[in-house]
């Protein structure tokens, strides 16, 4: 059986016509709502980010070994970014960088146009600026240079004490930078050695002292310093030493019995020294009956301490009475 055409599109003009004006009101208040919740939605998430300025640190990598850098390159990045709350945090925690490929440099001057790709951002944040968004370098060729080494001191030894003596493991050490640079540098010095109270010899590490404009050649940023401490020699006097006789045959008689000592040694050595230590003795094997006058006994001391000065001469008489 043939149904008119007429029919189905009465059919489907009435149910169109239901779908929009039945209960006309409440459609268009549910399409109303549904539009501002679409429309909304990106606006409460932008409100939800938070702008943020940051300064970050720049890396230099991959500078090639043959070009000195004889420009000065900024060390930070000022940066703005919109982020969520929660990325924010991870973000103020010192984890951002910039880092600077340099592997492409050449002679002369060399420009880099930062992008966000020089920064490690997390996916969730967005860069809105950055200063500088350029950066020029200069570059020179690098000349290698051998210079000595000079060592520095600070300080003094404790007290009786001085230097004596310093040898560094390595005289002279290899340095790079330009030509211009290299011209001007006769040698390179240490950091300063401290020597503070120093008593005995010792050896440590130290580092080397460069110009900006220089680096070393080597890995050899460290050198190894041995340190000679020696007392500091001093004169003393040393008053009424006795005096011995060794191989006495004849009574004898000795005027004065004491002498006195001006020696020179370490203040160390001096310092735990007394007469007791000294032995001064005048040896008679030699000597027949008569009258003689010595001036200077034999004395046995330390052989770090020298007898500068013997007083006063010694009046000896000898007896021909033997001894019994």
């Amino acid at each position: 059986m043939n149904v008119p055409i007429s029919s189905y599109w009465s059919k489907i003009t009435l149910f169109i016509y239901s779908f929009f004006f039945d209960n006309f009101s409440l459609k268009l208040l549910s399409f109303i709502i549904a539009l501002s919740i679409w429309f909304l939605a990106p606006l409460n998430k932008q409100e939800n980010n938070t702008k943020l300025q940051l300064f970050i640190p720049i890396f230099y990598t991959n500078q090639p070994a043959n070009l000195t850098m004889t420009s000065k390159p900024p060390h930070s990045l000022t940066i703005q970014l919109l982020a969520q709350q929660q990325v924010v945090d991870s973000l103020t925690s010192g984890k951002l960088s910039a880092n600077i490929d340099l592997s492409d440099a050449t002679i002369g001057t060399y420009t880099v146009n930062l992008t966000s790709k020089n920064i490690n951002l997390p996916r969730d944040a967005r860069l809105l600026q950055m200063t500088p968004q350029t950066i020029h370098f200069v570059f020179a060729k690098t000349a290698v240079k051998t210079v000595p080494i000079y060592p520095v001191f600070s300080g003094k030894p404790a007290d009786g004490y001085s230097l004596r003596k310093s040898t560094l493991s390595i005289k002279e050490i290899a340095i790079s930078g330009t030509e211009k640079e290299l011209k001007k540098i006769k040698h390179i010095e240490t950091q300063a050695i401290p020597l503070d109270n120093l008593m005995q010899n010792t050896q440590l590490p130290v580092s080397l002292s460069l110009p900006n404009t220089i680096s070393l050649a080597s890995n050899d940023h460290y050198v190894t310093i041995y340190v000679t401490i020696t007392s500091r020699l001093v004169s003393q006097r040393i008053m009424d030493v006795p005096v011995g006789i060794e191989h006495q045959k004849y009574v004898t008689k000795l005027n004065p019995w004491h002498i006195n000592l001006l020696v020179r040694a370490p203040l160390a050595k001096l310092k735990t020294l007394n007469k007791n230590q000294i032995q001064a003795f005048i040896d008679l094997s030699r000597f027949k009956p008569g009258k003689y006058k010595i001036k200077k006994p034999k004395i046995v001391l330390d052989p770090q301490i020298q007898v500068q000065k013997v007083w006063p001469p010694l009046d000896v008489w000898i007896l021909k009475q033997k001894l019994e």
